[in-house]
């Protein structure tokens, strides 16, 4: 259950590496960046099948066989249906030394009552990775780096403070109405066809956070990324939104220059090669827009070649 804990722990330590304006449910409006992974369509698709083969079923299994030994637990990572992180701090170049950032887990598991059932084993003065901080008005797990809420049968919060998750929660209270919090499990990322959606709001305040390649952000209101897989290629879509026409102009400009830049001089960098010859930019208006595809069986090479490079390291 610590190896567990402390990977849900990883994941919101993780997700400022990304950020987010939100329309995703379950998201505050004031939130400057959101990271949604939709695990159910991650795993419909071909990369995500061989992902979850792969990767993540060696890792997880070890984990599952060490919590049905200690605790009698099940633990099955397939039976999570998506994770959404948001914060709403826009101060990137510090963001990892704050405690930001909120994790919504949308899954099958009791995650509460694996969390006591470990507690009721170790025992009140045992060696468990988390305390049962608070039992009412609705139950708190936690220790010094994150806290945890169930919330309705579906949804688990984890937060980085106990003022986050307490927000989160009041957050979720106030949609669903009369100050009771939904027992639905929540929704999925509006208009977004992949697994992956990374939405930025605010981007002008990362300024130097920036690294250099990613500086045209700061010309840009919000960003959206989406990435998936279609009709056998894995697709990577963005739409940038820019301060107006002009800019926008300007960062599509720039942006060709910058493919047709790759495509002449990254002969030897077959993926580079094959990324800037898939790209396509348009736009309109103050959007500009980026889109991006590899054949799925190409995609699922570099991820062999990638476990092999691991195991003979």
């Amino acid at each position: 259950m610590k190896v567990c804990f402390s990977l849900l722990a990883c994941c919101l330590v993780a997700a400022p590496v990304f950020a987010a304006p939100p329309p995703i449910k379950h998201v505050p409006s004031d939130a400057k960046w959101v990271v949604h992974v939709d695990v159910d369509a991650l795993l419909r698709s071909q990369v995500g099948e061989f992902i979850g083969r792969e990767f993540l079923d060696p890792k997880f299994n070890k984990v599952a066989a060490d919590l049905r030994k200690q605790f009698d637990l099940e633990l099955d990572w397939r039976k999570i249906h998506s994770l959404t992180a948001y914060g709403s701090d826009s101060d990137f170049e510090h963001l990892q030394d704050k405690k930001n950032g909120v994790l919504l887990v949308e899954s099958e598991l009791d995650i509460a009552d694996a969390l006591d059932r470990v507690l009721e084993k170790v025992g009140a003065g045992g060696g468990a990775p988390f305390k049962k901080l608070q039992v009412e008005p609705f139950a708190v797990y936690g220790n010094n780096d994150v806290v945890g809420t169930p919330v309705g049968e579906h949804l688990f919060i984890l937060a980085r403070s106990r003022e986050l998750l307490e927000s989160a929660r009041r957050g979720l209270a106030t949609k669903a109405g009369g100050g009771k919090v939904a027992t639905t499990a929540p929704a999925k990322a509006e208009a977004s066809a992949g697994f992956l959606t990374v939405l930025l709001s605010d981007t002008q305040a990362m300024g130097a956070a920036l690294p250099p390649q990613a500086r045209v952000l700061k010309d840009t209101q919000g960003v959206r990324v989406v990435a998936g897989e279609k009709a056998e290629h894995v697709f990577v879509n963005a739409s940038l939104e820019a301060k107006d026409s002009d800019v926008a102009q300007q960062l599509q400009q720039m942006l060709q220059g910058v493919i047709a830049f790759a495509q002449m001089t990254q002969t030897e960098n077959q993926d580079l090669q094959q990324l800037s010859q898939s790209a396509k930019i348009g736009g309109t208006d103050n959007m500009v827009t980026v889109d991006l595809q590899m054949p799925v069986k190409d995609a699922i090479a570099k991820l062999g070649k990638t476990q092999q490079k691991k195991h003979r390291g």
